[in-house]
């Protein structure tokens, strides 16, 4: 009888867990626009409790991938895993690395607990409810906090994500009012720019127009391959808050003028990078020299930037002085980086240390003196012979003079 009431009691003091608090949020099966192969995963914690991953798996019930879980999951927090490297995702951290690739034609992904209980089950065996291997849009979640998902969602309950490469450790762009909140990453809420319809208020115009340091960042004109599928431009916000592209334009100004708007809800995050491909913009940007243009929804122009013929495989990309040169380092996505140039290599080899240089200016006094003193040494060795020749020559004299000592000559 006790035994009934110990086992009941222990029951009462084992931690509690929310079945299904973590969920598939978000799925890159579609790779990004830097590479097919960067495939990602996003888990979601919908509860307020940390979650203890160890020995969870989420696996695909064709066997590739399978992943073991590893590391805790924060209360209303993210749990990203990027295949096969941390470069999957620019910029982010991978809370893990897994192998195995996603299959485009559509997986089944399962999620289950350490004890083997199934927490998530997302069921795209017959094709993938959203994403777009075109543009690279992601498929994005919409349950919210405190919903427990369906086990067997509808396409209803997925979007494509509003730009291309998704909001990985972000909280989703679609479904936004019943999505996971923002997780705000330091006490001040950062501010960010919008534009909700044509009929926009004076004060959103007035935000738009007072908007500046969206920059066009690196122009690959003249890739290694076909230019119609290689070429593209990158986009850098140096604001920290996000800010809405929708209605923004670029376009090149050389050759068949072409312009490119972008699409509503297009967004560029703080400090972030967007990629815009000539498949997607149908810019064709000249070999022979091309300027572009980024225009604000009132057309004014907040960045432009012209260059000039085109090396193959180089970019032409902005410096941390705010200049632009050519560049092998090819970096979409990226910070820009610069190979060291054989000038530069020349300019360190010539540079001479302090220590350096107070030896030279030693040696070259010690040059000078010596320069000095050779012909003094040698003035005072030919003084002394003629002294001694002198001597000599007064003693043999005074010794063999014909006219003797105190005679006098008159």
């Amino acid at each position: 009888m006790y035994s009934k009431y110990l086992f009941f009691t222990l029951l009462l003091l084992l931690p509690f867990q929310t079945v299904n608090a973590v969920i598939i949020n978000e799925i890159a099966w579609m790779g990004t626009n830097i590479s097919a192969n960067n495939e990602w995963i996003e888990l979601y914690n919908e509860s307020t409790q940390e979650i203890d991953l160890a020995g969870w798996i989420l696996q695909a019930t064709d066997g590739a991938p399978n992943i073991v879980l590893q590391d805790k999951i924060p209360a209303l927090g993210f749990f990203l895993l990027e295949r096969t490297d941390n470069e999957t995702v620019p910029n982010i951290s991978a809370d893990q690395i897994y192998q195995g690739s996603l299959s485009n034609a559509g997986e089944k992904l399962l999620l289950t607990d350490n004890n083997g209980q199934t927490i998530d089950v997302v069921d795209c065996s017959a094709g993938w409810l959203s994403g777009n291997n075109t543009t690279k849009q992601t498929m994005e979640r919409c349950y919210g906090v405190g919903d427990i998902p369906d086990p067997t969602p509808t396409p209803t309950l997925w979007e494509n994500s509003q730009n291309p490469g998704g909001t990985p450790k972000q909280s989703n762009s679609q479904c936004l009012e019943v999505g996971p909140p923002n997780i705000a990453t330091n006490d001040t809420p950062m501010p960010t720019a919008t534009n909700t319809s044509t009929a926009a208020t004076n004060q959103s115009i007035d935000l738009y127009a007072n908007i500046t340091n969206i920059f066009i960042n690196e122009v690959l004109a003249s890739p290694t391959g076909p230019d119609a599928d290689g070429e593209w431009i990158e986009f850098y916000n140096a604001n920290n808050f996000e800010v809405d592209l929708s209605d923004w334009k670029i376009r090149d100004t050389i050759g068949a003028v072409k312009a490119y708007e972008f699409p509503n809800k297009t967004t560029i995050l703080a400090n972030g990078f967007l990629v815009l491909t000539r498949p997607q913009s149908k810019i064709t940007l000249q070999n022979s020299g091309d300027e572009l243009e980024l225009l604000n929804p009132q057309g004014n122009i907040v960045n432009n930037v012209a260059f000039g013929a085109a090396s193959q495989g180089q970019a032409w990309a902005r410096t941390s002085d705010d200049a632009y040169k050519w560049t092998a380092n090819l970096t979409p996505a990226k910070p820009n980086t610069f190979p060291e140039t054989k000038a530069n290599k020349t300019n360190q080899s010539s540079e001479v240390s302090p220590q350096r240089i107070n030896e030279n200016a030693i040696a070259n006094v010690k040059g000078a003196g010596a320069k000095f003193q050779k012909p003094l040494f040698n003035f005072l060795i030919g003084l002394a012979v003629a002294t001694i020749s002198a001597i000599i020559v007064f003693i043999l004299y005074k010794k063999f003079s014909p006219i003797p000592p105190h005679s006098n000559f008159y």
